[in-house]
């Protein structure tokens, strides 16, 4: 009897911490071949509104390739992915024992209460893990396992925008670490679903310390836009960050600025004058947790306050007619 032998390899290639991630499983028994398996999760898919949550599923990229010569059709080939802490979401594959790559999605429709339905992104809903399950001839029934939960090539810390009173965006964003980093890119969008490219900045390469960048986009603009951070390795391998959100203050020369975001303990918010004893923040359902009195004011229309105390998760800050989405870690 032949050796039973697989690899599970994780290929650090990361689309807003997707994972593509390629098994390959040899047959045990009868003519030798091999099964391939390339899986990658690339999209949520949500509804556009979601005023108290909602449901999504994921669409999966596979590429399915095989050596050899295989003894007829697949009887099982499948999977489940994990998204934060929704496990077990289902996914089918082709399995008629000939190479095919495209699409499909989860159908197991898990919840929500998030609020970010419009922008959400595999990297928000933390899908990272996947289990493999196969069975044909020659290959034992098994489900195999990985994870995209590390060799991510870069850390980001934060990602930021200011807009000046002559609508120019200044944009601000940290890396923690940096693999194989080429460049980054600047996507603005009005609706959420179609972008364009408004500007690019050279990448370190590799590097293990806190590093700054900052990128000034002098169009401006003149309608809430949002806007997301892409990063590109040097051998065209791509992520996208989650998107911001910008707008044009009509009344002061000075809209209401968040940052870091998501953030850990420390959150600063920057507000025009007028705003100093009228930005608070509330929780998901409206109730009022903090206001400028609690934080440490600061020059500039600055205030910062120290949110360790609350839970995981998303939070609102309102400043008169602005509102800002914050998140803790």
């Amino acid at each position: 009897m032949k050796k039973k032998f697989f690899v599970c390899v994780l290929v650090s290639v990361i689309f807003t911490l997707n994972s593509f991630s390629q098994c390959s499983i040899s047959s045990t028994s009868g003519t030798p071949y091999t099964v391939n398996v390339s899986l990658e999760p690339v999209a949520i898919v949500a509804p556009t509104s979601c005023p108290w949550g909602y449901n999504y599923n994921i669409e999966i990229s596979y590429d399915i390739v095989f050596s050899g010569t295989p003894q007829g059709n697949l009887y099982t080939l499948q999977g489940y992915l994990t998204c934060g802490s929704s496990s077990g979401l289902y996914f089918n594959l082709p399995n008629n024992g000939s190479n095919s790559s495209g699409t499909n999605r989860t159908t197991s429709n898990p919840w929500t209460g998030d609020l970010d339905c419009a922008t959400t992104t595999v990297s928000d809903r933390q899908c990272v893990d996947l289990d493999l399950e196969i069975h044909g001839p020659g290959i034992s029934s098994q489900r195999i396992s990985y994870s995209a939960s590390s060799g991510l090539p870069i850390e980001l810390g934060s990602f930021t925008l200011s807009v000046e009173s002559n609508k120019r965006i200044l944009f601000f964003w940290e890396t923690l670490a940096e693999i194989n980093n080429d460049y980054f890119s600047i996507e603005k969008s009005i609706n959420g679903k179609e972008w364009e490219v408004i500007g690019e900045v050279n990448g370190a390469g590799n590097s293990s310390k806190r590093l700054n960048y900052k990128y000034v986009d002098v169009t401006g603009i003149d309608v809430p836009t949002y806007f997301r951070l892409k990063q590109t390795d040097y051998d065209g391998k791509y992520k996208y960050f989650r998107p911001i959100f910008g707008n044009v203050n009509k009344n002061s020369s000075r809209e209401l600025v968040v940052y870091p975001n998501p953030f850990n303990e420390n959150l600063t918010v920057e507000f025009s004058e007028e705003n100093i004893g009228q930005v608070q923040i509330y929780s998901l359902d409206g109730k009022p947790l903090v206001n400028t009195s609690a934080g440490e004011i600061k020059a500039n229309g600055k205030v910062v306050f120290n949110l360790s105390d609350l839970k995981q998760g998303m939070y609102l800050v309102r400043s008169n007619e602005h509102v800002q989405k914050i998140f803790k870690r």
